[in-house]
């Protein structure tokens, strides 16, 4: 039941024995790395039986302007091989530099409309970069099938990502993985989110994602994050902790990022090592018991696939409190996470659609365009005969297009029905 949270800042070895031996002892079934570039690191650390679970830290957080309005993308950065030195170097720079923001970053820069189709862009954008990450693992040795990828991070819904556009942005983002025969974890929300409108005792909203949630298919995840503070998960259960509980939809879930964080009291920064004892040794034994009894918890719904603690590394100091990747957590860790016993999990699922599906997704995918049997341009541009599209859908101003190999076509964004034609 225990995948692993890896931030590989300072891969190498604990001691004397390796990040990938450590691994090959723990055996999850799913390990997620965390990646400040296409360039997924450290792919041959990862035991051959897990799948893989991918979050671009930067895409994730839409490069520190959360808002789910278009911003012009800047195009993906290279591909390189780097020594582990050079990997370590830019993790800590990167992590570095983003402890140094505000913990939120939602209004810095002012309000903006959210009149436009923003959420359907960026969702679409950000499955081309899982398409760039996932053909890199590809020439890493890593097959597809192995991969899953996480989109926006914790969803602000109570600033410039509001639920209704969360969910656009979230179809949207399923829609562009499954075109390029890739899985995706939706949703990754915070502890206590959906909300339920700050009425006491009242469940969760969960009705504005139920879109994304009729588009998922077998290999899609619904990912959420639970943390509890000092007196166990037990505290504020199903609000804090356990709030899957409460989630309607019976779909697969991973809680892709748990464990303790004195955050939910408003005391940030603060995790496990904050816990009362005498030694490290004692604080680590009480933690690796809650997280049995969380995953125990979780075994017993039938929904949930993994739980990962965070972290197993980190990026930056602010996150010294949280660190599992040390002897005396691993010791302790190791003495009863087999206490709860799951399956293993699942084969990955055949690439999504049959055969015919598969092979004209995959003629998109060269083209570097994902493939939307829905779009108005696409069914446009089929009817029409116009030919294979040579660019992405673009605005300008309040308008969209997209080139097709005989013609450019145009509407106003949201006047699907009433698209122009010109030449180019």
């Amino acid at each position: 039941m225990f995948g692993i949270h890896w931030i590989p800042t300072h891969r190498g070895t604990l001691g004397s024995t390796p990040d990938r031996d450590i691994f090959a002892r723990w055996q999850p079934g799913f390990v997620k790395i965390i990646t400040v570039d296409n360039a997924v690191p450290y792919l041959e650390d990862v035991p051959a039986t897990a799948r893989i679970v991918v979050r671009n830290h930067p895409m994730s957080e839409l490069n520190g302007d959360r808002s789910l309005i278009p911003v012009a993308g800047a195009p993906a950065p290279p591909v390189v091989d780097e020594t582990p030195e050079a990997i370590a170097a830019k993790y800590a720079a990167y992590f570095e530099a983003w402890a140094e923001q505000p913990p939120s970053g939602a209004e810095r820069t002012g309000p903006r409309s959210l009149a436009s189709a923003g959420p359907e862009t960026i969702g679409a954008q950000h499955a081309a970069i899982c398409q760039a990450m996932a053909q890199y693992c590809e020439s890493r040795g890593v097959n597809r099938s192995r991969l899953l990828f996480e989109g926006l991070n914790e969803p602000q819904l109570w600033a410039n990502e509001p639920p209704d556009l969360t969910a656009r942005y979230y179809r949207a983002f399923l829609v562009g993985l499954h075109g390029f025969g890739l899985y995706g974890v939706v949703g990754n929300f915070g502890v206590g989110w959906p909300g339920n409108g700050g009425v006491a005792d009242t469940p969760p909203q969960w009705e504005f994602f139920r879109p994304v949630i009729n588009e998922m298919r077998a290999g899609d995840y619904l990912g959420l994050h639970e943390y509890w503070a000092l007196n166990g998960p037990q505290q504020n259960w199903r609000w804090w902790a356990g709030r899957f509980l409460q989630c309607p939809y019976q779909v697969p879930i991973l809680i892709t990022e748990c464990g303790i964080d004195t955050g939910v009291t408003g005391q940030w920064y603060g995790g496990w090592r904050d816990l009362p004892g005498n030694s490290e040794d004692e604080k680590a034994a009480r933690y690796s018991n809650e997280l049995v009894w969380y995953a125990q918890q979780g075994l017993a719904d039938g929904r949930v696939g993994q739980v990962f603690t965070f972290t197993y590394d980190i990026g930056s100091s602010h996150w010294e409190k949280f660190d599992i990747r040390n002897w005396p957590f691993l010791d302790a860790f190791f003495k009863v996470k087999d206490q709860v016993t799951n399956p293993p999990p699942p084969p990955p699922p055949p690439p999504p659609g049959n055969l015919e599906q598969q092979i004209r997704n995959a003629a998109w995918n060269q083209l570097g365009i994902p493939f939307n049997p829905d779009a108005a341009f696409g069914r446009y541009a089929r009817e029409k005969q116009l030919g294979n599209p040579v660019t992405t859908e673009f605005d300008i101003s309040n308008y969209r297009a997209q080139g097709f190999a005989r013609k450019i076509i145009y509407c106003v964004i949201g006047q699907w029905d009433e698209i122009t034609e010109i030449d180019w």
